[in-house]
């Protein structure tokens, strides 16, 4: 009887996608510059031998879904890997980012924190006593198969109703993502940290919201 020697199987991987200067705007919202920057900020450079993809390639796989959400299957093809490779990506890079968030997005909270915030929106605006604005916003998403019909807002789609709070510089200083799009924006704010943290000043600082 013959004797067979096992081949290993050639891994075939897709042409990656030309992603250039002058559409990366407009893919990845973001220039190569700031890509270079958030890949070294949250991920560790990863060993690309046997087809493995670089940590910046990871990024723009993040940052292409994140940026326009839909079919992970475009994400892969836009960037020229495999869907299975992106899903897990973008799983991976996310787990990341929000392992990090707290460094980046922090609400003031001490009396000394507070002071720097009104300074900021006194010197930029002139508005006194405040330290930041606020207003909630619906994120579209697939609708759930488990009480899908609590996230149909009242605009008619499935969301998540996002709350978040941004400085006199525009960074965000707290997002809350926690609740269905049929719940009020009152709900949201009357079941936030923020609001308990604003409230035991009484009076003497305030957040900016549209009526």
């Amino acid at each position: 009887m013959a004797e067979f020697m096992p081949i290993r199987q050639r891994k075939i991987y897709s042409v990656r996608s030309e992603i250039n200067e002058r559409n990366f705007k407009e893919l990845l919202r973001f220039n190569s510059e700031s890509v270079d920057f958030l890949a070294a900020q949250f991920l560790e450079e990863s060993d690309t031998r046997g087809g493995g993809i670089c940590r910046r390639q990871q990024m723009e796989i993040f940052l292409r879904f994140v940026g326009d959400p839909g079919f992970q299957s475009v994400v892969a093809q836009d960037v020229g890997v495999h869907r299975t490779t992106a899903n897990k990506t973008i799983r991976y890079v996310m787990s990341r980012v929000v392992e990090q968030s707290h460094t980046w997005i922090r609400f003031p909270t001490t009396a000394e924190d507070m002071t720097e915030a009104k300074v900021l929106w006194q010197r930029h605006f002139r508005l006194p006593s405040v330290i930041g604005a606020l207003d909630c916003s619906q994120i579209e998403i697939q609708k759930p198969g488990l009480h899908g019909n609590e996230y149909i807002c009242r605009k008619g789609y499935p969301s998540i109703n996002v709350q978040a709070t941004c400085n006199a510089l525009e960074q965000f200083t707290s997002i809350s993502a926690e609740w269905p799009g049929s719940v009020h924006d009152g709900r949201v704010w009357r079941n936030s940290h923020v609001r308990d943290i604003v409230s035991q000043y009484d009076g003497a600082v305030c957040l900016l919201r549209d009526s």
